[in-house]
């Protein structure tokens, strides 16, 4: 199943990310509100990206989606889960990498570029 726009309820994301601003509680990590829009993003990517590598040429040379696994990506409050799609010859390469925590505890997210350059965003 691919993520869209219908899957992400932004107002309840709005509503819960103003009640824990309030409240003086982190809105990143697993069950925090923006762990749903980072979710919805990144897994919106990746199907993007599989769909692109599943041209005409991988198909025709056998080469079929695979199902998903879910990876995780560490923050410094939490955890979130997200679902990658996968291939069966496993020659799928996301540009997206999310890079573990640094001794800091923020992940970096790292999007490569098709002429090879990086943007790196940090989660604070």
């Amino acid at each position: 199943m691919s993520v869209n726009e219908t899957d992400f309820d932004f107002e309840s994301m709005k509503d819960k990310a103003l009640e824990q601003l309030r409240s003086g509680k982190s809105l990143y990590g697993k069950d925090r509100a923006f762990a749903p829009l980072l979710k919805s993003f990144l897994e919106s990517a990746l199907e993007a990206e599989m769909e692109s590598h599943m041209d005409d040429f991988e198909r025709s040379s056998g080469n079929r989606r695979n199902g998903k696994s879910t990876k995780q990506i560490r923050t410094s409050d939490g955890t979130i889960d997200i679902d990658t799609p996968r291939d069966r010859r496993s020659s799928f390469g996301s540009t997206i990498n999310v890079r573990p925590a640094s001794t800091d505890g923020r992940p970096t997210l790292e999007v490569l570029h098709p002429d090879n350059t990086t943007t790196k965003f940090r989660y604070d």
